[in-house]
């Protein structure tokens, strides 16, 4: 094995990372998300907030007439709560 071919090899990827970060630091700076992270349910106080939250949030929608029975929310509570459980 030629080390000087591997350390030229290790140097090439090295730039093109290096390039591709600041490429990718680039563009988070233009393009600001505007949703926060999703916060993971794994403990009982933030999976008894974020029930609060849609709690109020359907609450707050429960009066459209489009407005669907949110099935989807309580199936992710009964998994979390269940993963919570054991």
């Amino acid at each position: 094995m030629n080390l000087g071919h591997s350390l030229q090899n290790l140097k090439a990827r090295q730039k093109a990372y290096d390039a591709f970060h600041a490429k990718l630091v680039a563009y988070n700076r233009r393009y600001t998300s505007t949703h926060g992270a999703v916060l993971l349910l794994n403990t009982t106080l933030r999976l008894s907030l974020w029930c609060r939250k849609m709690r109020d949030l359907y609450r707050q929608a429960e009066h459209i007439p489009q407005g669907h029975c949110p099935v989807h929310l309580l199936e992710k509570l009964y998994r979390c709560a269940d993963h919570l459980a054991t």
